[in-house]
């Protein structure tokens, strides 16, 4: 009886641990996740920025190009 009552209790406590395992890689995931569209927003956002200097070069060049 005592020894079930103990293997009942082992088994619940390594049911929460494995438990809390899987959450802390389901965190670890989610931010890796998190970071991962972080970085995607941040280099969009980079390109966007390229893009437009480039954009804004090419008017000024065709402006001096038509002074000339």
């Amino acid at each position: 009886m005592a020894g079930d009552i103990e293997n009942s209790l082992i088994q619940k406590a390594a049911r929460r641990a494995k438990l809390s395992q899987q959450i802390d890689e389901a965190q670890k995931e989610k931010l890796r996740a998190q970071r991962s569209q972080q970085e995607r927003v941040e280099a969009d956002r980079k390109r966007n920025e390229r893009t437009q200097r480039s954009q804004q070069e090419m008017k000024m060049s065709k402006n001096k190009l038509e002074l000339v």
